[in-house]
């Protein structure tokens, strides 16, 4: 799904640090209406919480849904992590759509958290 880029900060979740990033790909959906274009995808991430602040564990797919992959004119399908929070059993996350829309959606955290892989030191090198 491309490189991995930045996204949202950081937040202590136990004996580690967790939070989303994106990435991006140029490709065809149906999303883009068949056409050629950039396609961010985001995911969940954890980090040690020593340094040097390695990647200790990793969403193996993109988080998705087809009302944040809806159609639109614009000439980019972004979704772009900018700040969540945790309350209770739900994240509530911050993201910018398509660079024209702010959405705030709501994620079950046992879900997410159990997309997050170990990082091994082979995986990493690669």
């Amino acid at each position: 799904f491309g490189q991995l880029r930045g996204g949202t900060p950081i937040i202590p979740l136990g004996d580690e640090y967790f939070g989303f990033m994106h990435s991006s790909k140029m490709i065809a959906t149906p999303y883009s209406y068949g056409k050629v274009m950039y396609h961010y995808f985001m995911g969940a991430y954890t980090i040690s919480n020593t340094p040097p602040f390695e990647v200790t564990r990793m969403a193996t797919a993109p988080i998705m849904s087809k009302e944040i992959y809806s159609p639109s004119p614009f000439g980019k399908k972004v979704v772009f992590p900018g700040g969540f929070v945790i309350k209770g059993d739900k994240i509530y996350l911050a993201l910018g759509k398509d660079d024209h829309e702010i959405w705030i959606i709501t994620l079950d955290k046992e879900k997410v958290m159990s997309t997050l892989k170990p990082i091994t030191q082979e995986e990493e090198g690669a």
